[in-house]
């Protein structure tokens, strides 16, 4: 019975240490100026990082530019998106707003490596 608890706590301390999820948001505003941002994985995680994901919220009158890590995604209209792509590593990863086509409108982008 002494040596399940033992496991037990072992197996639950490593999931609470483990836990590395960094986030950062940006909240769009003004759709005529560029917002880039970056997240700084933490370099004393005990497992690493495995997934990236961008989620994208709001309302633009055309076509939007968002940036995330390497790749230009276009939007337009009501956005509710999500983008989940694998993360190997200790690389900053950027993300932003880049203006395009649209003229008024408001978004928010969140940004979560983990």
């Amino acid at each position: 019975m002494k040596y399940n608890k033992f496991i037990l706590i072992f197996f639950l301390g490593i999931s609470i240490l483990s836990c590395s999820k960094q986030e950062r948001s940006i909240d769009i505003k003004d759709v005529t100026k560029q917002v880039i941002d970056t997240i700084h994985p933490k370099s004393n995680t005990i497992t690493g990082y495995t997934n990236k994901v961008l989620v994208v919220k709001g309302s633009v009158n055309g076509k939007v530019k968002v940036l995330f890590d390497g790749s230009e995604l276009i939007l337009e209209g009501e956005i509710d998106k999500k983008f989940d792509m694998d993360y190997y590593g200790q690389i900053p990863v950027s993300f932003g707003f880049v203006p395009f086509e649209a003229t008024k409108g408001e978004l928010t982008i969140t940004c979560d490596i983990f």
